[in-house]
């Protein structure tokens, strides 16, 4: 494909994914929850929100085309807003209903390091009533890399009661340090190691260490 037609293309799916923000759900950016099972109990203690966009013409787009256009064009953090809103909501009935429950939200890593990424957290939780120790933000560890930005983030993030989880752990930077300087309440083994591990005797000791 010439690269005129790959620009243009672009172009066409940024106004789109403008238009899909603007308009929220009516626009085709949907919110699902994967939950999170306690394998002891069996019980749901909490679930992930997962961020689809279904176009009305062009079906549903990966986030892996989406994401990084939303980055891309300085989207991510309406997109960011939009999911940590809509997420909230929900686990404010949940909570409502079923009792405390943990929402786990990722957060883009340019999210992340604006310099009013707190107060967004803030006034999204004051807007949807929803307890700060019910909710999780989720950060790749490669976002470590801009540590003194990251630890007084993490700081205030943490003296709100907010939790915070690091994805795809293992594939990255994979320092202990991070660990021993990050207030970390989860971690999450990327897929790499966990996708085998009921047959691997590899991955096995990786993953419980």
């Amino acid at each position: 494909m010439d690269l005129p037609v790959i620009q243009y293309a672009k172009e066409i799916c940024e106004q789109e994914l403008r238009k899909a923000l603007a308009a929220g759900k009516e626009g085709g950016i949907e919110i699902y929850y994967q939950p999170f099972i306690h394998v002891s109990t069996g019980k749901v203690i909490g679930a992930e929100a997962l961020t689809r966009w279904v176009h009305p013409l062009l079906g549903e787009i990966s986030p892996r085309i989406f994401v990084p256009l939303a980055e891309s064009n300085g989207l991510v953090a309406e997109l960011d807003r939009f999911v940590l809103t809509v997420a909230c909501r929900q686990a404010k009935r949940w909570l409502n209903t079923y009792g405390p429950i943990r929402i786990a939200i990722n957060i883009s890593p340019l999210s992340f390091q604006h310099a009013d990424f707190v107060a967004v957290i803030l006034n999204v939780l004051q807007e949807t009533r929803l307890p700060p120790e019910c909710l999780e933000i989720e950060l790749t560890e490669n976002i470590a890399i801009r540590q003194e930005h990251t630890l007084s983030t993490f700081a205030r993030l943490k003296g709100i009661g907010i939790k915070i989880a690091i994805d795809d752990f293992g594939t990255g930077y994979s320092s202990l340090n991070y660990l021993r300087m990050f207030p970390v309440d989860t971690l999450k083994i990327d897929q790499v190691f966990v996708q085998d591990v009921e047959n691997s005797q590899q991955e096995v000791p990786i993953t419980s260490a």
